[in-house]
């Protein structure tokens, strides 16, 4: 008869010792659709993730166009009133979407950002 040992290895999650503030910097160069994707692990990076100060936003990201502007529009309004400081936005050629975009830009504003990177192609 074979007895099994069960082995507990612990491992250090060395990440969630860091400070908020590292946190944030580090999630701040991740597309933004990735990094929003830290609240699954824990109500601390909740709070984390509606800190990170720089957004970047890609509709390459996603499988469609309207998906990518709703989660821009729903990540805009979850964050709060939460500073931003660099707000990067590519977009795809849809005269329709102008008025949506002009208001996160105008949101961003609001929250006192302070480096705009836009690429939004110009209409017909």
């Amino acid at each position: 008869m074979a007895i099994k040992f069960k082995s507990k290895v612990r491992v250090k999650d060395r990440i969630s010792d860091l400070p908020d503030a590292i946190l944030c910097h580090i999630l701040s160069f991740i597309p933004t659709k990735y990094a929003v994707r830290t609240v699954t692990l824990s109500t601390r990076w909740k709070k984390v993730w509606a800190s990170v100060p720089c957004l970047d936003f890609c509709p390459k990201d996603f499988d469609f166009y309207e998906s990518f502007l709703m989660f821009v529009s729903r990540l805009l309004l979850y964050r709060g009133s939460s500073d931003i400081q660099k707000f990067r936005l590519r977009c795809l050629k849809n005269d329709s979407q102008f008025p949506l975009i002009d208001g996160w830009i105008c949101t961003t504003i609001m929250r006192h950002v302070v480096e705009l990177d836009l690429d939004v192609p110009g209409g017909s």
